[in-house]
């Protein structure tokens, strides 16, 4: 395995550790990463140097570029001279801790790495190697969308939950248009919010993920929410059958369980998922905890989340589904965008302004004093 270049990160205060998570967002530091690997590898570090403060006092991070014949990764090391791990096997359980850490654990940086290796003793401190050899890029949250994405024509994933009146037909599918901000609360550098955004064929998963509180723990927190859907989204699209559509109840409630799974150990969150379907422009929609959707132009429906909590309290999902029309705009959002804001810019909002502008003028209304998350979609034949 040949190593391309190494970075190293001085951990010895919380600054050092939003410096070196907040580094895999660097595109021009490591190039070609999907939003699920960089997600995954903030996540990792974030964890491994609250580990190396909390345990170690002070140590390091060096992250390097790896290529191995065909496949390219990233290595991570944590070095520290602390005491070491009395239980290298139990601190490997689920949600074991041993203090107020990140609340993922090393069993996260396991999950989140295709190799781990751990060496630690009183002696010599404790060394993590975590090795993640980066994944196809299936997501289209790597970087702001501008261009309405392509349709794609094939058998349709989902079922609607009941038999619904007849619909004019569709000679075209819808063609999804994007747009996504994302702002950290001040003075964070790392935001708790995270977006998901991934397409399979027909069907666009959109999400919002609110980790609670702010900085690198809800931002650990987020990250491996919306890996753990993005994954679950992945199985699910790999497996379908076009002759069996699955009902879109049943993927919404799987995907926020799979969400509710791995924010356990955390302080938890709020999340809401979007499914659309662009073959017969529907959209379902199901959240738990205080994130919104609602149709923005024309102004029209809102969907409904349930009180909860995902790691810590999970009601019984609650599905929505609604028919989309030519132009029609819906916006997601954390409440780090009051609902009398929102609403208020969507009495106001000029109907043709573009969907840039829009996602601007949303986010230049959200509180400062809190991480916001918007992400527009508009919808055209």
């Amino acid at each position: 395995m040949q190593q391309l270049d190494c970075r190293r990160y001085r951990i010895s205060r919380r600054s050092d550790v939003q410096i070196a998570a907040i580094s895999m967002q660097r595109t021009d530091y490591y190039p070609g990463l999907t939003a699920l690997d960089r997600a995954a590898l903030g996540t990792v570090i974030a964890e491994l140097a609250t580990n190396i403060l909390k345990y170690g006092g002070e140590g390091a991070i060096a992250i390097s570029r790896v290529s191995d014949g065909d496949q390219n990764g990233v290595l991570i090391e944590a070095q520290d001279q602390g005491p070491g791990i009395p239980d290298v096997e139990r601190a490997l359980q689920e949600h074991f801790t041993t203090g107020n850490s990140l609340g993922l654990g090393l069993p996260a940086v396991q999950r989140m790495s295709d190799e781990l290796t751990i060496n630690s003793a009183p002696e010599t401190g404790t060394h993590v190697r975590a090795l993640r050899w980066l994944r196809p890029d299936r997501s289209r949250n790597a970087a702001p969308i501008r261009q309405p994405a392509t349709p794609v024509a094939q058998a349709p994933l989902l079922s609607h939950l009941e038999p619904e009146a007849p619909q004019p037909a569709r000679p075209t599918p819808c063609r999804v248009q994007l747009e996504t901000r994302l702002r950290p609360c001040y003075p964070e550098q790392v935001s708790g919010d995270q977006i998901l955004t991934t397409q399979a064929g027909a069907i666009w998963l959109l999400g919002i993920v609110d980790g609670c509180g702010h900085g690198p723990q809800a931002h650990a927190a987020a990250s491996a929410v919306v890996e753990a859907v993005l994954d679950q989204f992945q199985r699910f699209t790999a497996k379908h059958d076009s002759s069996h559509p699955t009902p879109a109840e049943h993927w919404l409630e799987a995907l926020l369980h799979s969400a509710h799974e791995r924010a356990k150990g955390t302080r938890g969150g709020a999340i809401g998922l979007a499914l659309v379907d662009t073959g017969c422009w529907t959209l379902w929609f199901s959240g738990i905890g205080n994130t919104r959707i609602l149709q923005f132009r024309p102004r029209g429906w809102s969907g409904v989340s349930r009180d909860g909590q995902i790691g810590q309290r999970f009601p019984t999902p609650l599905v929505q589904s609604f028919m989309l029309r030519e132009g029609d705009t819906v916006v997601q959002c954390s409440d780090g965008l009051r609902e009398s804001e929102l609403r208020a810019l969507r009495q106001s909002v000029d109907p043709g302004l573009s969907l840039p502008a829009l996602a601007d003028a949303l986010l230049g209304h959200a509180q400062r004093s809190d991480d916001v998350s918007v992400l527009v979609m508009r919808c055209q034949p």
